[in-house]
């Protein structure tokens, strides 16, 4: 593997984007439609890019609410494929991040994981992370397709 770089998310990255996320969550997205909205840019996604080919992204969204002097954020996502895993790409990747999130003025950082990637809770463990004592409430307003 050569030097992985990381990198904003751009257009010229959407076809990566797409194949990556149909990998990790199963989902196709048309190239222009991602497109369209990395121009709107409604959240911050990183890309891992090994020369030209993407290992990974990250993505996080910022929140702000009259309720608290600093943004927080939420790490949403996070994938690194399987021929670049076990090689620090997911922790490079997360410690841009957060660096991308505190020079945005974000104070917590929160990270939604299930209990049973044990991948990722390694990952966000040896990142610092801890897990807390609090419930996840869920509403499903559409039901999936």
């Amino acid at each position: 593997m050569n030097q992985v770089q990381i990198v904003h998310a751009a257009a010229e990255h959407a076809d990566e984007l797409a194949a990556m996320n149909l990998e990790f969550n199963g989902v196709i997205m048309e190239e222009e439609q991602l497109r369209e909205y990395l121009a709107n840019r409604r959240e911050i996604i990183l890309i891992a890019m090994d020369g030209e080919q993407a290992t990974g992204f990250i993505c996080a969204q910022v929140f702000h609410s009259f309720c608290y002097e600093r943004p927080n954020a939420e790490i949403t996502e996070l994938y690194v494929r399987e021929s670049a895993r076990e090689q620090g790409v997911a922790s490079r990747l997360v410690r841009q991040m957060e660096q991308e999130l505190r020079t945005s003025g974000v104070k917590t950082v929160t990270i939604l994981t299930s209990s049973y990637n044990e991948p990722a809770w390694r990952t966000y463990e040896s990142a610092g992370y801890r897990t807390q004592e609090e419930t996840v409430f869920q509403h499903k307003l559409i039901p999936m397709e």
